[in-house]
C-alpha cells in the first residue's frame, strides 16, 4: 500500500570543526539488498556513485535479509530542501517494500570522490558520529550529498510514520514533541523523541540526539553517520537486525604498519564499491 508522508532534509547553518575517519566494512553474506532505479541523473555519474555508497552503508548495518526497491531521481526542490522521500509502500506485514527519493539539483553539494572515507573532514566529539570540514577543505561551506542520501534512505527504509509499524511506536504529540517506543502490550517504553508531525518524521535535534542523521536539518560542512539510536528505532518498529558497530574505524597508520610487519596487511577490511540515498 502506498503512503503519502514525505521525509525531507532541510539545509541549515554552517558547522565548525576537529579529527578522524571511518571506512566501510565488507557487506555481510545475508543482508539487506537495495535495488536502486536512478532517473534523471544523465551525465551526473559522480552523484550516482555517492548515492550508491549511501546504499552500501545501509546494506552494511542492516543484516536482516530482505529486498527493498528505491527510485532515485534528481529534482528541483525548494531552495531550503536538500532531499525528500515519498511514495512509501509496505507489504501485508507492514514491512517497507519501496519508496521514491528525490535529491535536489543544486550547485552547493559536496560530491565526495571517495565516499567510503572522511578524508575531507575532521571528527567532532559529538555523539552520534559527526564530521566537520575545516577551512581549506574542499567540503567546507558545502552540503554533504552522502549525508543527505543516507538520511533520505533512512526514511525510505522505515523511519517515517507513513509505515504502519513505525507509526504504531509513536505516541501522541504534546508540546511539539512525540515519544517513540512502546512495549508489546502498548505501554510506553520511550527510547527517542520526535519533533512535531508538521515537520515530518525527524528526531528532535537536542541532547543525546543532537546532530543525529535523522534530525530535520543539516548544516553546511557537516557529515553524519547512522547512529545506534537510528538502528534501535528501526529494530523496534520492524525487527531489523541493525547495528552501527559495523562501521569500522579507520586504523591509524602505525597500526597498519604493525600489521604489515606481521605479514597480515591483506586482512583489513576494504570497501565494496557501488550503490544509494534520503
Amino acid at each position: 500500500m502506498a503512503k503519502r508522508e514525505m521525509g525531507k532534509l532541510l539545509g541549515g547553518a554552517l558547522g565548525l570543526a576537529a579529527f578522524g575517519g571511518l571506512i566501510a566494512a565488507p557487506q555481510p553474506a545475508a543482508a539487506l539488498t537495495i535495488n536502486a532505479n536512478f532517473t534523471n541523473f544523465g551525465s551526473n555519474a559522480d552523484e550516482q556513485n555517492v548515492f550508491d555508497a549511501a546504499i552500501q552503508w545501509w546494506e552494511m548495518i542492516i543484516t536482516t535479509p530482505f529486498t527493498f526497491n528505491v527510485t532515485v531521481t534528481r529534482s528541483t526542490l525548494g531552495s531550503g530542501t536538500l532531499g525528500q522521500t515519498s511514495a512509501f509502500t509496505e507489504n501485508g506485514a507492514g514491512r517497507p517494500v519501496s519508496a521514491t527519493v528525490q535529491m535536489g539539483i543544486r550547485s552547493d553539494w559536496f560530491i565526495d570522490p571517495t565516499p567510503h572515507d572522511e578524508s575531507e573532514f575532521d571528527v567532532d566529539s559529538t555523539e552520534p558520529p559527526v564530521f566537520l570540514a575545516p577551512p581549506g577543505s574542499v567540503a567546507n561551506g558545502l552540503f554533504d550529498y552522502l549525508t543527505v542520501a543516507k538520511h533520505e534512505l533512512g526514511h525510505a527504509l522505515g523511519f517515517t510514520v507513513a509505515y504502519s509499524l513505525f507509526s504504531a511506536q509513536v505516541g501522541a504529540e504534546s508540546g511539539g514533541t512525540r515519544p517513540f517506543g512502546k512495549n508489546p502490550d502498548g505501554t510506553p517504553m520511550v527510547i527517542a523523541t520526535l519533533g512535531p508531525a508538521a515537520d515530518g518524521t525527524h528526531l528532535v535535534d537536542s541532547g543525546s540526539q543532537k546532530n543525529d542523521l535523522m534530525v530535520a536539518t543539516l548544516p553546511q560542512s557537516m557529515r553524519r553517520l547512522q547512529s545506534e539510536l537510528d538502528c534501535q528505532m528501526l529494530s523496534r518498529a520492524f525487527g531489523y537486525d541493525c547495528s552501527t558497530t559495523r562501521h569500522i574505524p579507520k586504523p591509524p597508520t602505525v597500526f597498519l604498519l604493525a600489521i604489515a610487519l606481521l605479514g597480515l596487511a591483506g586482512l583489513h577490511a576494504a570497501p565494496r564499491l557501488r550503490r544509494t540515498a534520503v
